[in-house]
């Protein structure tokens, strides 16, 4: 008698529908990642673009505000009328002490200044050529400057470089002049 012995072979085979695991993959995990990454990149961008417009909107309010004190100012002189010039030459920083005669606060309470550097507009009083106004004018004409932060601003004066640009002058700096003139 000869006895036959089947031989047992065992096959193992992953399975994939009965884990016991209840977590994520690597994968899984890394896709998520570079997708709140990128979000938060565009995010971020968004944010600060929205904050150099919002003090590109201040600074053109602030010119226009100085606009009406000026022309208040011009309407009060004797005679000529004409706006007030700068004591330290063709062009100053606004501040109230540095026009003659001074920008006072029967016509604009506080003197603005740029939100993000706390420094005064640029003033350029002028005379009807129109040339520089400097001492005893009289200044018939004026430029009010603010640089603004958007250089693609559809208001700006020139392009940010351009050897005219009254915030940089030919340098490409990040900034663009915004002009307000009285001419």
């Amino acid at each position: 008698m000869v006895h036959r012995f089947k031989k047992e072979t065992t096959n193992y085979e992953l399975s994939t529908t009965n884990r016991n695991s209840t977590g994520f993959t690597l994968i899984e995990l890394l896709v998520v990642i570079a997708i709140v990454g990128v979000l938060a990149t565009l995010g971020t961008f968004t944010y600060t673009d929205s904050q150099k417009k919002s003090r590109d909107s201040r600074r053109k309010s602030d010119l226009v505000s100085i606009q009406k004190a000026l022309e208040l100012m011009k309407q009060d002189t004797a005679g000529n009328y004409s706006y007030p010039y700068c004591n330290s030459g063709s062009t100053c920083v606004l501040s109230t002490s540095i026009t003659t005669p001074a920008i006072t606060s029967s016509y604009i309470k506080v003197m603005p200044t740029d939100p993000k550097t706390n420094t005064g507009y640029t003033y350029n009083p002028l005379t009807s050529v129109p040339a520089a106004c400097s001492s005893p004018g009289p200044c018939t004409s004026y430029q009010l400057v603010a640089c603004l932060e958007n250089i693609k601003d559809q208001q700006k004066e020139f392009a940010d470089g351009n050897p005219s640009d009254k915030c940089g002058g030919g340098t490409a700096n990040g900034l663009v002049g915004y002009v307000i003139t009285n001419l």
